[in-house]
């Protein structure tokens, strides 16, 4: 996930759409292995890609590595 994404608001997705995604990567079994079943923090990262959730889960074209979410418009 390129940096520069998150310095461009219009490469951000609907809030709703943030809201959903962060939802299932708070659900993900792999995450949930690795943080204790705790709820999403800021700073957690994904255990599949390494990503920051937070930040991932922000971006229009970024997708779950898992297939679980994938790219809007």
């Amino acid at each position: 996930m390129p940096v520069y994404d998150l310095l461009n608001p219009s490469q951000y997705a609907d809030k709703t759409i943030v809201f959903y995604r962060r939802g299932l990567c708070d659900t993900c079994p792999e995450r949930l292995a690795k943080y204790d079943s705790k709820p999403l923090k800021k700073t957690d990262t994904c255990p599949v890609c390494h990503c920051f959730i937070q930040g991932k889960t922000k971006i229009k074209r970024e997708a779950c590595p898992q297939g679980d979410w994938g790219e809007v418009d």
